[in-house]
């Protein structure tokens, strides 16, 4: 059984589902409410095996104009119509200690500020530059 994780996506004149699951290594996917048998996009993960066999989910928040998807200790954002990657955010990471994001909030009024949790009690603020590489973490 595949497990997934779904968010509701305003996508011009109508709503979308995009969805994520680490099942065969993993994909995101974006499906048209109006025709839900075939995703309009969708994009591999290519999780690690020892991701992709646990009955662990990625986890995925949608709006502001852009998708965020948390898998282990990374929070990548991508674009809402293409499922295209922009930016990877790996803050959460610690060396020698298990990290995993676990939980995501985009900020309702500050454009690309979003807000992440993981399980060490850590919660950061960052904002993404979808021309760099890199973050700026409060």
């Amino acid at each position: 059984m595949e497990r997934w994780d779904t968010a509701f996506l305003p996508h011009g004149d109508s709503v979308c589902v995009v969805g994520v699951s680490s099942a065969r290594g993993g994909c995101v996917g974006l499906w048209d409410t109006r025709h839900s048998g075939t995703p309009v996009c969708q994009q591999s993960l290519q999780l690690p095996p020892s991701l992709q066999q646990s009955t662990w989910v990625p986890q995925v928040v949608a709006g502001g104009g852009t998708v965020l998807l948390s898998v282990g200790d990374t929070v990548s954002v991508y674009n809402p119509h293409s499922l295209q990657l922009l930016f990877q955010h790996d803050g959460h990471k610690q060396k020698d200690q298990a990290v995993s994001v676990t939980s995501l909030a985009i900020h309702p009024t500050v454009e690309r500020l979003v807000f992440s949790g993981d399980n060490r009690q850590g919660l950061q603020a960052w904002i993404f530059n979808p021309d760099t590489e890199k973050t700026v973490t409060a």
